[in-house]
């Protein structure tokens, strides 16, 4: 599997784009946190999605996205998002 980083495209959707709404979400700050170098993690849960990207908007905020890998299409597709919790803002972000 081709890591997320090296994906350059996101497939986006109304759907997608709703379901970030619920979140407080905008699509444009996902993108903003792929493009200020994430960190990844691999999802090892029993849960929808590949990766786990951790990263800041341009204006600060703290957001954990969940993505898929769709290595046919060479495309990212978010399945979820949310602000970044207490841990993970310690184990990612050091604070």
């Amino acid at each position: 599997m081709v890591h997320p980083r090296k994906i350059y495209s996101f497939y986006w959707s109304d759907s997608i784009f709703e379901h970030l709404a619920r979140h407080q979400i905008a699509w444009w700050e996902v993108e903003e946190v792929f493009w200020n170098q994430p960190e990844w993690a691999e999802n090892d849960e029993d849960e929808p999605g590949d990766y786990f990207m951790y990263g800041k908007t341009e204006s600060g905020r703290r957001l954990t996205i969940v993505v898929v890998n769709d290595e046919i299409r060479d495309l990212l597709r978010v399945i979820t998002g949310w602000d970044s919790d207490n841990g993970e803002r310690t184990k990612y972000f050091n604070e």
